[in-house]
């Protein structure tokens, strides 16, 4: 997870470069565990710092193995 919500955006920007780095994809995450748990949802699809190109980026990494 390059991008998550209790992350600033200095640690986000050199998550990302680690991962550009040893060619992994950069992903976000919002701590979201099931409904029973207290942390609320924080990334949606209108807020999310990551685009359709995270989908298709992981989808080329499966079809490579």
């Amino acid at each position: 997870e390059a991008y998550h919500h209790d992350q600033d955006k200095d640690f986000s920007a050199f998550a990302v470069s680690l991962a550009k780095r040893f060619g992994l994809v950069a992903t976000a995450g919002s701590d979201y565990h099931g409904a029973n748990k207290r942390t609320p949802i924080t990334w949606t699809r209108d807020n999310s710092p990551l685009g359709i190109g995270v989908v298709e980026a992981l989808k080329d990494k499966l079809k490579r193995g």
